[in-house]
């Protein structure tokens, strides 16, 4: 089958406001609605096997999204930016679950499984943006920055994760023949709220994680160099 066909609306609205010191405020928020009546498939196309009954003949699919971005903008001396920006995206799935008490596996094998359903999946992401930029010479560019983001998740092994990252970075930028960029980047994310169980429902080793949500701690360096000897030719050291 194709992928199957889907329904989304949206309501939103933007507002900004300029405040003093050369500052402004912008908001967005957004109601969204995603639904999804397509027909749901057989278990197999394996006619030496009897089809398992379907607890329903459509997807009845229905998942409402609300989003809200808050954005700020400073610059109260020449060489000074600030920035902050705070999003936070609700996916709530009101799909009802798929229940069923036998399923196929690789359209070879009817299998029992009493009690079964499926499990929507929803989360709720928040992020939270704090960066300045500083330029005391014409040619480079200081930047500090700060990152944290939370999710708050249904059917996972996790809870909630949060992760915080923090840049540190240095631009040279204005000069004709060469540029430099560097920076540093550290990343450490937590769960929380490990449920092992789940792993042993799906025949998982216990101590198995997944990569999207796992605890980690990452750091990276960053430094190139652009080399502009004439204008047709670069050389680049990374």
């Amino acid at each position: 089958s194709r992928w199957a066909s889907s329904t989304m609306h949206t309501v939103s609205a933007t507002g900004s406001m300029a405040l003093p010191a050369k500052s402004r405020l912008t908001g967005y928020v957004a109601q969204s609605a995603m639904t999804s009546d397509v027909d749901l498939l057989p278990w197999t196309i394996n006619p030496a096997i009897a089809q398992p009954p379907l607890p329903r003949t459509s997807l009845d699919g229905d998942i409402d999204v609300t989003t809200v971005l808050l954005r700020f903008n400073s610059r109260p001396v020449r060489w000074l930016w600030l920035n902050a920006n705070f999003r936070t995206y609700d996916l709530d799935n009101n799909t009802p679950p798929f229940q069923y008490d036998q399923k196929v596996s690789y359209d070879t094998t009817l299998a029992n499984s009493p009690g079964e359903s499926s499990h929507p999946y929803s989360f709720n992401r928040s992020t939270l943006e704090l960066e300045s930029s500083f330029t005391p010479f014409r040619n480079g560019a200081f930047k500090v920055g700060y990152v944290r983001e939370a999710i708050d998740r249904t059917n996972r092994i996790y809870d909630t994760t949060e992760e915080d990252s923090w840049r540190l970075s240095y631009d040279w930028t204005s000069n004709a023949f060469v540029t430099v960029r560097a920076g540093l980047l550290r990343q450490e994310r937590r769960g929380k709220g490990f449920h092992p169980e789940i792993l042993a429902q799906y025949s998982e080793q216990p101590g198995m994680r997944h990569a999207d949500i796992s605890n980690r701690d990452r750091d990276v360096a960053q430094f190139v160099v652009t080399f502009l000897p004439v204008s047709a030719l670069s050389l680049n050291v990374n």
